[in-house]
């Protein structure tokens, strides 16, 4: 049961973290309507040592590595994502090449990072990528071990790993109202590319309008 205090208390922390517009699209785009603005940012590696925040994690010993095919089909069929495992098409972006990236703790995977190598897969503004790219996307941490730091770690430790494959220039989408995603990219250093204004109504209106480069 929602009571008001619960309720109150739900609002002002959607107002801290600036995602009261978010949620306001969302709910529009439930009717048809779809107006959703949104960078296209670069990011790149920066050793830890120069960074001007910690993304040391809250908890430890963890490990990361990209994660083979039984144990992706494994966090897709966790309570929280099983809903969701079709709609992702995980099987395709598994045959198109996509790797997935993960941090486990005791051997549970608590987070993963998809990344792909060879497209912006993003059907807004798809693009082919260059032989040092890569396009991030589809990062998720586990209900359980939110609040930990763990969200900038699993970032840092993928640049890591890809910079040892020969990629060291990085892509990937963030709306711009919401703000967890953009605060934790912004304290690895990335920086918008381009912004864009995605629209959509109903079937019969669509338009991806480049607004501002930088």
């Amino acid at each position: 049961m929602i009571t008001p205090s619960s309720l109150i208390e739900k609002t002002a922390k959607k107002f801290r973290h600036r995602m009261v517009i978010h949620d306001i699209l969302g709910r529009i785009e439930r009717h048809g309507l779809t107006v959703i603005p949104y960078f296209l940012d670069k990011e790149f590696y920066v050793p830890a040592s120069n960074l001007k925040v910690n993304i040391t994690p809250a908890i430890q010993p963890l490990t990361t590595d990209f994660l083979d095919n039984s144990e992706i089909e494994s966090i897709y069929e966790h309570p929280e994502r099983v809903a969701n495992k079709e709609s992702y098409k995980i099987h395709d972006r598994i045959l198109n090449g996509c790797l997935c990236f993960g941090v486990k703790h005791e051997r549970e995977i608590i987070a993963y990072n998809w990344c792909d190598l060879e497209h912006c897969n993003d059907k807004q503004i798809p693009f082919n990528l260059k032989k040092t790219e890569a396009y991030l996307f589809d990062m998720y941490t586990f209900k359980a071990y939110r609040g930990k730091n763990i969200a900038p770690y699993i970032r840092h430790q993928l640049y890591s790993h890809l910079i040892k494959m020969g990629r060291t220039d990085f892509f990937s989408i963030t709306e711009v109202f919401n703000n967890p995603s953009l605060k934790f990219k912004r304290k690895l250093g990335a920086h918008p590319s381009k912004l864009y204004l995605n629209i959509k109504i109903g079937n019969f209106f669509k338009r991806n309008i480049l607004l501002r480069r930088y």
